[in-house]
């Protein structure tokens, strides 16, 4: 099973669906863990839930190039809302166009532009656009996404050759991206998760509605799976990077959340 760790949050608790829906066991961090690049390179993938200010200042140059190198590496992030300071850098105010630089992350503001300019509203009938994302949920829409914040994060810009739009409102505006394409020349070599020589090793299968899943498997179950089509590594690990999910969207803060949200959600976390 994939090694995975949380920083808790004031507007989300994707801990309760990794360890209370989903079963899994996941170490609680701090935001100022993330400065330390030993102690995260330990972990598959990172949540990160959304939260406030305090916290987010807590992020620096060197927690910048650390998730630089942890995803560089093979490391996954989930980053939702106000966590985008974690990617992209301090907020500025939604007046300002995607030409002015938003100062800090490790994405290239010519990649994402995010602003807090969402308003307090609730979006039905929102399209996936993702083909996989659809199979594995069995539909083409949302049903309801509730935004409680008023002034959440919007994607105002974004490069498609970068991200991958999964989720969309109505009016074609990303609410739920990823990508599996950040390169980093100075990463250096890191050992990502679960350590190859301990007797497990990454794989790649294919399930249902042809969707991929990373599993970290005995070494004497290897064969077996490349035999049944698997092939060896991380599934979002085609290039060396791990994948980034960026969501506008989060579940509550006592943890309650709706169907839909929490069957992405578990896309989201098998896919990393």
């Amino acid at each position: 099973m994939a090694n995975l760790a949380y920083i808790p949050g004031i507007y989300d608790k994707i801990e309760n669906i990794l360890i209370d829906t989903m079963g899994y066991t996941a170490t609680p961090l701090t935001w100022g863990m993330l400065a330390n690049l030993p102690g995260i390179t330990a972990y598959d993938a990172i949540f990160i839930n959304c939260t406030g200010e305090a916290d987010l200042q807590q992020i620096t140059p060197l927690t910048d190039n650390n998730l630089a190198d942890y995803v560089a590496n093979g490391g996954s992030l989930y980053v939702s809302d106000y966590a985008d300071r974690s990617l992209v850098g301090a907020h500025l105010s939604s007046s300002n166009p995607c030409n002015i630089e938003r100062p800090g992350g490790f994405i290239a503001d010519s990649l994402l532009c995010v602003r807090r300019s969402g308003i307090v509203s609730t979006v039905t009938n929102a399209p996936i656009i993702s083909t996989s994302l659809q199979a594995y949920l069995n539909k083409t829409s949302i049903d309801e996404i509730v935004y409680n914040l008023p002034a959440w994060e919007e994607i105002h810009y974004l490069d498609n050759n970068f991200w991958e739009t999964m989720i969309t409102n109505p009016t074609g505006a990303p609410l739920l991206i990823r990508t599996n394409q950040y390169s980093n020349s100075t990463k250096g070599t890191l050992t990502i998760g679960t350590p190859a020589n301990n007797g497990y090793s990454h794989v790649c299968v294919t399930g249902t509605g042809n969707q991929h899943f990373t599993l970290n498997v005995r070494n004497s179950d290897v064969a077996a799976l490349l035999a049944n089509g698997a092939s060896m590594g991380s599934c979002s690990n085609t290039n060396g990077s791990g994948r980034i999910y960026y969501t506008t969207f989060h579940n509550e803060a006592n943890g309650l959340i709706g169907a839909d949200m929490k069957n992405i959600l578990q896309y989201v976390i098998l896919d990393l």
